[in-house]
């Protein structure tokens, strides 16, 4: 998979705070797992359309605990315009996937209350 690049959550926070989403995308938006799991967390670290942009990227990957982490993110930097997204995905997910739906319930709660 191209732009598989290990990185620590730090690293991946720091590029966050500094804005370098294009760096971000480039090398590590489309990674494995646990990156894309870290990024997540780090775009908490971040309220900027670029954060919710990658957030929402990530909410489309078929792995249901990067979906779960990204939704649980977009819960923290989002806002009332991301509910109807959050839904849409909650919508789709299918019943086995508890850790998916029990994320969209966290994230509709807090972005709600926002």
């Amino acid at each position: 998979m191209f732009g598989s690049k290990e990185a620590s959550e730090e690293k991946l926070e720091k590029l966050v705070e500094k804005g370098h989403w294009d760096k971000i995308k480039r090398s590590y938006l489309y990674s494995d797992k646990e990156t894309q799991i870290k990024l997540a967390k780090a775009c908490t670290h971040s309220k900027s359309d670029d954060s919710i942009n990658i957030l929402t990227v990530l909410m489309e990957q078929d792995d249901e605990d990067v979906q779960a982490e990204a939704v649980l993110a977009l819960g923290e930097v989002g806002n009332d315009h991301e509910v109807a997204l959050v839904q849409l995905l909650g919508s789709k997910a299918k019943p086995e996937q508890t850790k998916l739906k029990e994320a969209v319930k966290e994230s509709l709660a807090k972005l709600r209350n926002k």
